[in-house]
């Protein structure tokens, strides 16, 4: 996201909300801005669901490498691009990308 797209709103937390958002974000070397913003992504769909559900046209959305590379779960990926874990997984395959199942190596 480049500075153009950034705004800046005031949003009013409980003190230990902001408290425990403080401290995970400095443990996870990130900002606060950044974790509401992914929670934010996690919640709100990238745009309107997707019209197709086909592995081979997901395969070629450009938000599939970002995701991989920023750690996106798989479930949440599946979700924004509007299909199934299945569906998602073979996109993956098909982009020739991997990405580990918890638990697995």
């Amino acid at each position: 996201m480049g500075s153009d797209d950034l705004m800046t709103v005031p949003v009013t937390l409980p003190a230990r909300v902001w408290g425990r958002l403080a401290s995970l974000a400095d443990a996870s070397g990130v900002t606060v801005a950044d974790l509401v913003a992914d929670a934010i992504q996690d919640v709100l769909p990238v745009r309107a669901p997707r019209p197709f559900t086909r592995a081979a046209d997901i395969a070629k959305l450009p938000e599939l490498r970002v995701w991989v590379a920023e750690g996106v779960p798989m479930s949440h990926m599946a979700k924004r691009a509007g299909c199934s874990d299945d569906t998602l997984r073979n996109a993956l395959r098909l982009a020739g990308l991997s990405v580990e199942r918890k638990g697995r190596k």
